[in-house]
């Protein structure tokens, strides 16, 4: 898998929907991609997940 693939998921997590666009093959990268989001002022979750095609990795879910 490259750095990451184009996904579209949603998750609701306290009452509040979040999205995801990016499945990374590691934590620690989701995490730094995470970060970024943060820096911008985004309301993060790296959370583990799979796509429909099976792909397993870890998602970021940021409120839009």
């Amino acid at each position: 898998m490259p750095d990451w693939i184009g996904i579209r998921q949603r998750r609701v997590i306290d009452e509040r929907e979040y999205y995801a666009e990016r499945l990374y093959e590691t934590q620690q990268a989701a995490k730094t991609y995470a970060q970024q989001l943060e820096h911008r002022g985004k309301d993060v979750h790296v959370l583990r997940t799979a796509t429909e095609g099976g792909c397993r990795g870890y998602a970021v879910f940021f409120e839009r």
